[in-house]
């Protein structure tokens, strides 16, 4: 990247603390999108052995790219790059940059619904990653016996299971056999394929799900229980599997995750990285502060990160946007926010309030639905942020760390209530837009309707409040694109529920809300108190601050059960 844009975070570090690290073999958790294959490659690049088509070392040219000089791009040109912050540890360069041969998989992009055609797209990979090192067939140091294996593994004649979960430790075995040096081996993404098989199919398709993961399982312990031909090995992931599903057999593999100091520099953009960036680029439309509210707010170990692929998104297309969430979510994230027992969780967190749980770093796939497994996969997802609160039971604080990610669980909470209340979300849109309009009857004879024709009471059982709440959360979010929306803000002598105010140059009405939840049978008295409380309190005092409102709508709304009463005012300011 830094070889065609100046427009880059120098993460070079994380080179020295990965050759620092005590451990033989380490996994390193961090949500997608966030540097993960980026820093990979680095180390690739960094660390291996440069070879002719017969396997003999060279010059490395990769040298450059870290410790500065003139380069030629690929039309031809030449650039002169700036040293890396690596070469502050000159002591490193001299004794492991192009020292190693290097084996990088990467298992992203296997999405298939069954275990046959997942293993095939395994094997492809293998097929591809063999084709890379095709100079072994010239090896003096490797016999024939074994060229035949390797010719086979690149043309992909290998059909049966114990053959593919063999071939990593096989490759290492050759090219520790030709270069007499340990192997470095690199596995990006290593949960990808189960993830993404657990959320497609594990349920339709149990045996072939188990069928999956014991693929991996044999592929990564045949490769990594030995270190006889292994310098080091390094995962990266999302979720750190439990140990008795992926790494049995593997005793030293030391995992460090978003809670974990380590490592924590080189995921991510800090606060002054930010601030480097946009030294580099003029931007019209968006501010910093834009970006902070937007992308900031993570915390990983001790420090405070933005999200890094949103950030460089922003920057590159001047405006803030949900980039994150609409580059690909996580099947079992998507699937996990739209079950019922979340869902008081979940509204508290979109009313940016908090909630406790306990969090567990290895994650079982059959415990997904427990409350503790749910919340320490939206956790280490990138959904969520930790504080500690009990380190002898690992209890958390959890709350939402930025606009962005707020938008992912508004749009969730609303997914679920139009699925309870069987309606597509252009006609709920429709409806909240009444409302912004001051269309208020209308308003309120679509609501009756929707609630009594769409919701069934059976269903909703004890889940009734909580739908109400998200009801209410899911109307607010559909009017977000014309009112911004202020909840329990201080207004005249106290806090309504709701403030809706226009945004200027769209609209013109602002409303107050007042809404109750609960078992008062009486709704029609419920609402009328909840209207002269807005009065005797003054609630509209705020909107009335503002130039461009010409009207104020004053709403209290009751719900019980599957009924609903709702009183008004309107209130043209001159």
């Amino acid at each position: 990247m830094c070889i065609y844009n100046d427009v880059f975070i120098d993460k070079s570090l994380l080179i020295k603390e990965v050759l620092e690290d005590p451990w033989k073999i380490i996994l390193i958790t961090r949500p997608r999108r966030w540097g993960k294959s980026i820093n990979m490659n680095m180390l690739k690049t960094f660390l291996e052995i440069h070879v002719d088509k017969n396997g003999n070392e060279i010059e490395n040219t990769n040298k450059s790219l870290f410790v500065g000089g003139e380069v030629i791009v690929d039309d031809g040109d030449r650039k002169l790059l700036k040293p890396l912050k690596i070469t502050q540890h000159l002591e490193i360069i001299k004794k492991h940059q192009g020292k190693y041969p290097v084996v990088l998989l990467s298992l992203k992009g296997i999405e298939q619904d069954n275990y046959e055609d997942i293993k095939a797209g395994v094997k492809t990979k293998v097929q591809n990653l063999y084709r890379q090192y095709m100079y072994l067939l010239n090896s003096s140091n490797i016999d024939y016996v074994s060229k035949e294996t390797i010719l086979h593994y690149c043309k992909g004649d290998f059909s049966n299971s114990s053959e593919l979960e063999n071939s990593l430790y096989f490759l290492t075995e050759m090219l520790f056999t030709h270069f007499k040096k340990k192997v470095w081996v690199l596995i990006d993404e290593y949960d990808s394929v189960m993830n993404k098989a657990y959320a497609i199919f594990s349920k339709t398709k149990k045996d072939e799900f188990k069928a999956v993961v014991s693929l991996f399982k044999n592929l990564f312990v045949n490769c990594f229980k030995t270190t006889d031909y292994l310098q080091r090995g390094m995962f990266t992931g999302i979720i750190r599997i439990a140990k008795e599903e992926i790494f049995s057999g593997m005793n030293n593999v030391m995992e460090y995750n978003i809670l974990d100091n380590e490592y924590s520099n080189h995921y991510g953009f800090s606060q002054d990285e930010v601030d480097e960036l946009l030294t580099k680029v003029d931007l019209i439309n968006t501010t910093s502060n834009n970006i902070r509210t937007w992308y900031n707010g993570y915390t990983f170990g001790n420090k405070c990160l933005y999200n890094p692929f949103s950030v460089m998104c922003c920057i590159g297309a001047d405006k803030t946007g949900s980039y994150w969430i609409e580059s690909g979510g996580t099947g079992m994230v998507d699937a996990s926010l739209l079950a019922d027992d979340i869902q008081n969780d979940l509204q508290k967190l979109v009313k940016k309030e908090s909630v406790s749980s306990i969090i567990n770093s290895q994650f079982i796939f059959e415990d997904i639905h427990s409350s503790s497994s749910l919340f320490s996969l939206l956790l280490f997802s990138g959904y969520l942020n930790a504080s500690l609160i009990n380190s002898d039971i690992n209890e958390y604080e959890l709350s939402i760390p930025n606009n962005e990610v707020s938008k992912i669980f508004q749009e969730k909470v609303s997914k679920w209530v139009l699925n309870k209340l069987q309606i597509d979300i252009n006609t709920f849109a429709h409806f909240a837009q009444l409302l912004a309009n001051g269309d208020v009857q209308k308003f309120y004879d679509r609501l009756k309707k929707f609630i009594l024709e769409s919701t069934s009471y059976n269903q909703l059982g004890e889940n009734t409040e909580i739908f109400y709440e998200g009801f209410m959360l899911c109307l607010i979010y559909m009017t977000s694109g014309t009112h911004e929306i202020m909840s329990q803000v201080e207004s005249g002598r106290g806090r309504p529920d709701l403030i809706l105010l226009p945004k200027q140059g769209i609209n013109n009405t602002g409303i107050v809300i007042e809404y109750k939840l609960g078992k008062e049978k009486d709704l029609l008295t419920s609402a009328k108190f909840g209207l002269n409380q807005i009065n005797e309190k003054k609630y509209d005092a705020l909107l009335k601050k503002y130039d461009h409102i010409t009207k104020i709508i004053k709403l209290s709304i009751s719900f019980w059960g599957k009924e609903v009463e709702m009183v008004w005012e309107v209130t043209p300011l001159m």
